[in-house]
């Protein structure tokens, strides 16, 4: 039933599959969301992965249909076949300011070495009433592809982010009694001010 990826040797795989449903859980937010839009978006997914970890939990349908429902979709990392070569923390002379109503970046931030200036960028190339959609691991193991730089907290997320955005944030597992110390992982949507 599930895929065995050589490269997932130091997780369990429970474990690792709990994640990336968790993960297919905001893959999902982001993707209702385009698929309903009524205007036309400017869509960024930074550190894009066609890679299908477990049947049932594919992170495609974005990169394979934004552009066929009229959207603009372009992809943003630091290695790889994607539009721009770059990485977020230091896009100013390819991205300009309000330049995207979606940005997508799954499983991205703990690897850029500069959190602080990669929120800013996040905020700065976002149009007001755009939508973030993040998640990061928390309670995880340093993985690849390396480096591995951050574990983000909800609270490190709200002292990034607050002052120009709407946060929700989902854990897993879930919130219990308004508090959860061991979250495994954060999903995170943002809306601009």
């Amino acid at each position: 039933m599930t895929k065995k990826i050589e490269f997932q040797k130091f997780f369990s795989d429970d474990d690792f599959y709990l994640l990336r449903k968790h993960i297919k859980k905001i893959y999902d937010q982001a993707s209702f969301y385009i698929k309903n839009s009524k205007k036309k978006l400017n869509i960024l997914e930074i550190g894009p992965s066609a890679t299908c970890w477990f049947e049932g939990l594919e992170t495609n349908w974005i990169m394979e249909n934004a552009k066929d429902l009229g959207h603009s979709y372009v992809t943003l990392d630091v290695v790889g076949q994607v539009d721009q070569i770059g990485s977020i923390e230091d896009c100013s002379t390819f991205f300009s300011n309000e330049t995207f109503d979606v940005v997508i970046a799954l499983s991205v931030l703990e690897h850029v070495e500069n959190i602080f200036k990669a929120s800013e960028e996040i905020t700065r190339i976002v149009k007001r009433g755009g939508k973030v959609f993040l998640e990061t691991p928390f309670l995880w193991r340093i993985h690849g592809p390396v480096p591995d730089y951050w574990r983000i907290s909800e609270y490190a997320y709200t002292s990034m982010f607050s002052k120009n955005f709407n946060i929700d944030i989902d854990t897993f597992p879930e919130n219990e009694f308004g508090k959860n110390s061991y979250p495994l992982s954060y999903n995170v949507i943002l809306d601009k001010l």
